[in-house]
């Protein structure tokens, strides 16, 4: 089975982070988003996952780099397509549409989810199309079914037909069929708002008889701006996910649940709870709760809450509450 992951976007809501780097390649719950994703459906799929696209932006070489270096622990090939200018979720797919053939997996980066991917060799149907049920369907893309297939997409419905949302994650058995659909869409250049929507060309295949199910998940979590990140930090640190073995702790009160990287440091400070640390992050007469701080990052005389630091900070002095992005530096430590 091959896997597509369109993360072209510009995640500008987590500005100045995702000047950087790439939202789904920023850290939550101890792990980046991008490897929680993937673990969720390694962990669970039956087939082996051969070969994963990565649909990117304008982000340099560097990224490429460090999602080569991700798959290996996934025993995966990687292989990169740019879309850039973004057109439409069904442009960036199209993007990888000489791997758009047999069994495929589409998933969005941005969001934390529980999809199951058994059962996918026995499934009587054509795909799988995982959903969360919510109570605003006005502001998602829904399914409709009937007789437990899809019968119809619906975008953003104003009227109530379906509060089944589409989270970002679809299953093709015969992916062959959505790259004749969405080849149609550009060729035609059928565009809602100046995009491809990948919606249009579900739509099609289901009139054209192909027959989706859908699935429902237990959590769907948005990681689209701070709050909705560190919100999301807390609920997989409550999932079980504090971790502080092989971490240098020294003369300091560690609040559960909190996740810290093997090779981060924590001396006479307080952290936590609800704080991630990630890698060879040094933390020192510091006092932080509800946070999030990337790898390499040095925080010296700290007291920060509902903070997002990103990679290779260095701070020194009295803040209160922090989003700082990578490569910054106060203070002198």
């Amino acid at each position: 089975m091959k896997m597509i992951i369109p993360m072209a976007g510009k995640g500008t809501r987590l500005r100045p982070h995702t000047h950087t780097t790439p939202k789904p390649l920023l850290m939550v719950g101890g792990k980046i988003m991008l490897e929680e994703i993937l673990d969720t459906l390694v962990s669970t799929a039956e087939n082996q996952i051969e070969e994963v696209s990565f649909i990117l932006g304008d982000f340099d070489r560097d990224v490429q780099a460090n999602l080569d270096n991700l798959l290996k622990k996934y025993k995966a090939k990687t292989s990169f397509f740019i879309q850039d200018p973004p057109q439409g979720t069904g442009h960036a797919i199209f993007m990888a549409e000489k791997n758009l053939s047999g069994e495929v997996l589409v998933a969005y980066a941005d969001t934390i989810f529980d999809a199951d991917l058994s059962g996918l060799s026995t499934l009587d149907a054509d795909g799988v199309i995982w959903v969360k049920e919510v109570e605003n369907p006005k502001q998602y893309g829904v399914v409709v079914e009937e007789n437990g297939f899809i019968t119809k997409f619906v975008e953003k419905p104003q009227e109530p037909v379906s509060n089944r949302a589409i989270i970002g994650v679809y299953y093709f058995k015969h992916a062959e069929k959505l790259r004749e659909e969405l080849d149609t869409l550009i060729r035609e250049n059928k565009t809602v708002k100046g995009e491809y929507q990948l919606t249009d060309a579900l739509e099609a295949l289901v009139k054209k008889g192909f027959r989706f199910k859908a699935r429902t998940v237990k959590y769907w979590l948005d990681c689209g701006n701070m709050q909705s990140l560190l919100d999301t930090n807390q609920f997989l640190l409550d999932l079980g996910r504090h971790q502080i073995q092989g971490a240098k702790v020294e003369n300091s009160v560690i609040i559960p649940p909190v996740f810290l990287s093997p090779t981060a440091t924590v001396r006479n400070s307080v952290v936590g709870p609800y704080v991630s640390v990630g890698a060879d992050s040094v933390i020192e007469k510091c006092v932080i709760e509800n946070s999030i701080i990337n790898e390499k990052t040095k925080l010296n005389l700290i007291q920060a809450k509902d903070s997002l630091i990103g990679s290779h900070v260095t701070l020194h002095g009295n803040f209160r509450k922090l989003n700082v992005g990578d490569h910054t530096e106060s203070g002198t430590l």
